[in-house]
């Protein structure tokens, strides 16, 4: 199925207003950011489960933000066959009306629909201004509620960032770790031919587009992909005694190569090695006392000695 010509369109999905700080109703369950975003996780991935199921694919990208009060508030930019909408906006109805759907707005606020319409503008214009408001706020001017979005962004990632909530991911579309890992490969003299040559140049030149095309398109298996991520396990243990991946380059049909080279690791310098610096830096450097200024001036501020 030719995946060019689907159409596009929004979902808003707010939660009830049991789980809002500003409503002050008696049967408020007041909770904290974090568990409302893990609640609003698993909701959606029984939503993508039921469309699944009902054999619906579909792509697109959420974006995350806050409310006034901090609840979280989802949107949803979301690609499929036309024919398909009305059965999975059925779907995501159901599920965002589950849990107190008979109060009082639930049906008109819950759940918020808008199909994308060309004349007014594209896709990437109405989800540019999310992505913009929960970065650095440029070109957006005054958020939702009249404030300097540059000020607001700022607040806003202090917000995700305190709670970890992923602000923005991508779904349905090729990994964007494996689009990263082959950006590295410039860097690297591996033998690099055929479709991985493609791919690294489609990467490097950032002809997203075309690095979908080569990965086979969208709503395609991972293990369908003719590359994916390449784990190994790490040296050591982590302090539970388990044994954690960590990211070692790319595998699958197109070939298999390394992106991580270095290992990097933090240590503290040997008493050596502080003499070795302070003599070049023509100090003394002591252990607990404070080492030489790495500037050529002393940027403290001087007090003036008394006549």
């Amino acid at each position: 199925m030719d995946k060019s010509d689907w159409a596009g369109f929004i979902e808003a999905m707010n939660d009830p207003c049991a789980k809002r700080a500003d409503q002050p109703i008696k049967t408020a369950n007041w909770t904290t950011g974090l568990k409302i975003a893990a609640t609003r996780l698993t909701e959606g991935a029984r939503v993508r489960a039921a469309l699944q199921r009902k054999g619906i694919d579909w792509y697109g990208i959420r974006t995350v933000e806050p409310h006034h009060d901090g609840t979280p508030h989802w949107h949803l930019l979301m690609f499929m066959d036309k024919e398909a909408i009305p059965v999975a906006n059925q779907v995501f109805r159901e599920h965002a009306l589950q849990e107190d759907g008979e109060e009082h707005g639930a049906a008109e606020n819950r759940f918020v629909i808008e199909e994308i319409d060309p004349e007014k503008g594209r896709a990437t214009g109405y989800v540019t201004k999310y992505i913009s408001k929960s970065i650095d706020g440029y070109e957006v001017g005054e958020d939702s509620y009249g404030n300097d979005a540059v000020e607001s962004a700022a607040r806003i990632r202090a917000w995700a960032s305190i709670w970890g909530i992923r602000q923005f991911q991508f779904m349905g579309a090729p990994s964007v770790t494996v689009y990263r890992e082959l950006r590295r490969l410039r860097n690297t003299e591996q033998l690099k031919e055929g479709l991985l040559a493609d791919l690294e140049q489609a990467a490097d030149n950032g002809e997203w587009k075309r690095y979908v095309e080569l990965m086979g398109g969208v709503c395609l298996p991972q293990k369908d992909m003719p590359l994916r991520a390449l784990m190994i396990p790490r040296p050591s243990e982590t302090k539970y005694y388990e044994v954690a991946q960590k990211l070692h380059g790319l595998i699958g049909s197109a070939g298999r190569v390394v992106t991580r080279i270095y290992e990097w690791t933090i240590s503290r310098n040997t008493q050596s090695e502080d003499r070795d610096q302070a003599i070049e830096l023509g100090g003394v450097a002591v252990r607990g006392a404070n080492a030489p200024p790495w500037s050529s001036v002393n940027n403290c501020t001087l007090h003036k000695q008394p006549a």
